[in-house]
Formats: C-alpha cells, sequence, structure tokens
C-alpha cells in the first residue's frame, strides 16, 4: 500500500483576470515552487496567463469527519 504524501493546493493569480492552478504538492512551500516552475495539474482562466500576481493559496481541506450511525443512541 502507498501512503500519498501530496495533496492539491490552488493558487490565485491576478493579472486582469482571476486565474485559478490546481497544483499537487507536499506543502505550501513545494506548491509555490511546482508553480514558478510551471508546473500545474489544471488551470481554469478565459484569457492568456501572462505579467501575473499571486493573490491567495489555500490548501485543500483533507479533514473528514466520521460518524457512528446507529452505534452512538
Amino acid at each position: 500500500m502507498t501512503v500519498q504524501t501530496e495533496k492539491e493546493f490552488y493558487i490565485e493569480t491576478k493579472h486582469y483576470v482571476y486565474v485559478d492552478y490546481t497544483i499537487r504538492a507536499r506543502d505550501k512551500e513545494h506548491a509555490l515552487e511546482q508553480f514558478e516552475n510551471g508546473s500545474y495539474d489544471d488551470i481554469n482562466t478565459d484569457y492568456g496567463v501572462y505579467d501575473e500576481q499571486i493573490v491567495k493559496i489555500t490548501e485543500e481541506n483533507t479533514e473528514q469527519q466520521l460518524t457512528l450511525a446507529g452505534v452512538l443512541c
């Protein structure tokens, strides 16, 4: 069984419009390094990507709430 050590980080940039990147990385620093190297898994924009500035970086929510339905009454 392989343990996954990377998770998704979402980097939002701004030029004249917002551009959203999805990057698989170990942590924020790795995500920024991947972004700066031009390595990303997905991009969502209506315009070309140039002369951009990072506005926000968020980590995917990996916390899961577990319930024991019917066990605790």
